[in-house]
């Protein structure tokens, strides 16, 4: 009968969770949030800003970068754009999230969720192996420590 090695299935599943957490990370930073374009040099924009009549046919008119933006568009402050279903900046990413990239940081998101749990685990199963005690009493003392060090 086969025995399966779970420290070696686990080992490879943090493989593959660090090279998806890598590509989601590139997809999310290459592909555009979703920018408006700039319309810095028109005049019927800035009339429009100076007006005070912000309110048009096609939405509002942005003050900072005098582009038309629909419904959910926001600006952001980070990076000088409005961007379309704008979630938010992201500085470790150094990117906006937005309707042209939030599936990608999803991505990103779960396979890092994942490579935390597998690191957690693998880690308490190092430490099991080495130490008398059980997993579960292990597993029990990381949870006790990483609560009082977020703490």
């Amino acid at each position: 009968m086969m025995q399966i090695n779970l420290h070696a299935i686990s080992i490879k599943i943090l493989q593959v969770s660090i090279l998806l957490k890598i590509v989601f990370m590139f997809l999310t930073v290459r592909h555009c949030p979703g920018y408006l374009p700039m319309n810095t040099e028109s005049e019927e924009n800035k009339k429009l800003i100076d007006e005070g009549s912000q309110q048009q046919l096609a939405g509002v008119v942005c003050k900072e970068c005098c582009s038309r933006r629909p419904l959910r568009t926001f600006h952001c402050s980070a990076c000088y754009r409005c961007i379309f279903r704008y979630d938010h900046h992201s500085y470790l990413l150094n990117t906006c999230i937005g309707y042209g990239n939030q599936v990608y940081y999803f991505g990103y998101l779960l396979s890092s969720l994942l490579m935390d749990y597998l690191c957690f685990y693998i880690f308490i199963r190092h430490v099991t192996s080495l130490f008398a005690l059980s997993f579960w009493q292990w597993f029990c003392v990381a949870c006790v420590v990483f609560l009082f060090v977020s703490l």
